[in-house]
């Protein structure tokens, strides 16, 4: 049986409430709040529907949303939701595929990376909702189980069994815009460290003439008997500089070293990247520029047989392939 690896989280709708990181989000104008409103009362409805929420739901409004500048149907919406007479702030994402909406869960540990080099990208993955029939879910599922049974279950005198997988989503690599986040960030780091370097040469500059400066001061104190209050306050101000001038150098010392490690380190992944482009180029005839959903995130609902009732309950789960190709 395939391997898999998985990340369970107890599901909770009510996740971070910030639009998701890596895209441009815009706020919504005025023409299409309508459209957004249509969202949101759709998201609830299926949300209900697919019985994500444990009480009764009705849509009250919407608080916040922000669409893509590339993709206006694609909607990040925060509204505030009746569930079972307490009012809840819900978070999700909304777009629209063949004149229906699609749902995209907002929860936290979603854009999870495992494998080199994704670790060191952006989070502008692609992430559409699939079937609960599709294939890879298919496959995922009985495989979701057997894993909860044997990792998290395993003292359980009676471990839980899969009734249904109540949503999914699928995310596929977007190799394309990995490889141009990852080659801005070496540019960007690189220039990070040309600038600090740039400053470190401005601040020893700056010391060598506080030093002379302070040299000088007290040259003037130990020569003369008048004026030696005086020189000494000029010597305790110029110790105060030049003690601020080393520590600038040495943060931006420091500054340098950690940026042109983050600048090697993306390198290093841009170069890994663009071997994987070409091996999988040699391996498939025509091949897309996005590689196939490697990741899948679904929404379950488990029971065990405990006595005197049985129990069931949802799980979040994210599953994904490593970068030896397992599951």
């Amino acid at each position: 049986m395939t391997p898999y690896k998985l990340v369970f989280v107890f599901y909770l709708l009510v996740g971070g409430w910030a639009a998701p990181q890596g895209q441009t989000w815009l706020p919504v104008p005025a023409d299409m709040k309508a459209s957004v409103e249509d969202a949101a009362r759709n998201a609830v409805d299926a949300l209900s529907l697919r019985q994500l929420f444990s009480d009764s739901a009705n849509f009250a409004r919407v608080v916040s949303s922000a669409h893509l500048p590339h993709e206006p149907s694609h909607f990040y919406i925060v509204m505030d939701v009746d569930k079972g007479g307490q009012m809840k702030l819900v978070p999700i994402e909304v777009y629209k595929e063949d004149n229906s909406w699609k749902l995209l869960l907002a929860v936290p540990g979603k854009n999870r990376k495992e494998s080199a080099p994704e670790t060191l990208t952006s989070l502008t993955d692609i992430w559409r909702e699939v079937p609960t029939t599709h294939s890879l879910v298919l496959e995922a599922a009985p495989e979701a189980e057997r894993l909860l049974r044997t990792y998290i279950f395993e003292a359980s005198s009676s471990p839980p069994t899969l009734v249904k997988v109540l949503h999914s989503e699928t995310r596929t690599r977007d190799i394309a815009s990995e490889l141009a986040y990852l080659i801005d960030s070496k540019e960007a780091n690189e220039q990070e460290v040309q600038d600090a370097a740039a400053n470190i040469i401005r601040f020893q500059r700056q010391l060598v003439e506080k030093l002379s400066t302070k040299a000088t001061a007290l040259d003037d104190a130990e020569k003369t008997t008048t004026g030696t209050s005086a020189s000494t306050g000029l010597v305790d101000s110029l110790d105060l500089e030049v003690d601020m001038l080393n520590h600038k150098i040495a943060s931006e010392e420091e500054r340098q070293a950690r940026r042109r490690a983050e600048a090697e380190r993306a390198s290093e992944a841009a170069k890994l990247l663009q071997a994987q482009v070409t091996e999988t180029q040699q391996e498939l005839v025509n091949a897309s520029p996005s590689a196939p959903a490697s990741y899948l995130l679904m929404v379950a609902t488990f029971e065990t047989a405990a006595v005197p009732i049985a129990t069931s309950f949802n799980k979040l789960i994210l599953m994904y392939k490593t970068s030896g190709g397992s599951w």
